[in-house]
């Protein structure tokens, strides 16, 4: 049984998520609009401040930096097998538009403090890709793309990626237009969908839509889109019909779900056996959920105060804000 909530670190600013290293660094990220000059990914340092991460050159938006070497708009980070720092930046504005030249995955070398790769995604973008969620395996980043409705596989060492449903249609690298596409059973499966996790020894993949439907898919047979990735992804085992709500894995394969219309925390094992582990009020305003490798629980959550509210996309958030962690001993 998990522990209750413990707060972790506080905040005058809304973060997005974070990301824990072994060593216990923690990295967090931040939903900033393009004339913002506030960083949009800082290091939290033990005196609770945050420093801009790698630079404040990368987390400053101005005419004369290249938009590839420049974060925009910051959807997730994530530590790769080989201990590097990934960074999903899905390039849009403010509107949720694509900004031209701007999508891209960015590997930070965490001993050197510095940029190590960085691979353009305008090659598997359309105009109205929203990427949602991103997990990194040892040869694969996998991304799902919830505006035109796709999974794609990127190989980190050559930098390509494709889309498995394979369709045709204009891409951000053609021209920003409407993308040509076609009606492919993956649609239905993947329109509301969204959230990733990928086991720990990287064999098995899951997709979570908002829908209800969790699926596991065999990494291999994702990875080549000639030898049949469109047809395995097609064919994903069902785990269940669970609610929508952000989801983490922990070091057994355990997967955690926060449901967030009751306030609960669900539990579900490798052959989709689920137990509540959790109820607490804060759980409905939960965005994210986090396991480091001491399978602590990480959790970022909007609003736990009636302080010093401010309006962000129709919500009212009040501040500080947490971030929450629960200890699974």
């Amino acid at each position: 049984m998990l522990h209750p909530l413990i707060p972790a670190h506080p905040s005058a600013e809304h973060w997005s998520g974070i990301a824990t290293t072994p060593t216990g660094r923690i990295f967090v990220y931040f939903d900033r609009s393009l004339n913002d000059e506030r960083p949009r990914i800082a290091e939290l340092l033990l005196d609770q401040h945050t420093t801009p991460y790698p630079s404040a050159e990368w987390n400053l938006v101005c005419s004369d930096r290249a938009l590839l070497h420049t974060f925009i708009s910051i959807q997730s980070i994530r530590l790769g097998a080989d201990g590097n720092l990934w960074v999903l930046d899905r390039g849009c504005d403010t509107a949720g538009c694509m900004v031209k030249d701007s999508a891209k995955l960015v590997e930070i070398n965490l001993k050197k403090n510095a940029v190590k790769s960085v691979i353009s995604l305008n090659s598997v973008l359309y105009e109205n890709s929203r990427i949602k969620d991103m997990r990194v395996g040892k040869a694969n980043i996998f991304l799902s793309d919830v505006g035109e409705p796709d999974l794609i596989v990127v190989d980190i060492h050559g930098g390509t990626g494709f889309r498995v449903s394979g369709r045709n249609g204009k891409k951000v690298s053609e021209g920003i237009q409407n993308a040509i596409l076609d009606n492919s059973s993956i649609d239905k499966q993947l329109a509301d969908g969204g959230q990733l996790e990928l086991s720990k020894d990287g064999r098995f993949l899951y997709y979570l839509s908002e829908s209800g439907g969790l699926r596991r898919y065999e990494t291999e047979k994702l990875h080549d889109l000639e030898n049949g990735a469109e047809d395995h992804f097609k064919k994903g085992i069902l785990i269940g019909m669970v609610p929508n709500g952000a989801l983490g894995m922990d070091g057994e394969d355990n997967l955690f779900l926060i449901d967030k219309r009751s306030s609960r925390m669900l539990k579900y094992d490798i052959n989709g056996n689920s137990s509540v582990v959790l109820e607490d009020s804060l759980l409905s305003s939960t965005e994210g959920i986090w396991i480091d490798n001491d399978d602590f629980l990480w959790l970022t959550i909007d609003r736990n105060s009636t302080e010093n509210p401010v309006e962000k996309e129709d919500q009212v958030i009040s501040f500080p804000v947490y971030l929450f962690k629960i200890s699974k001993g």
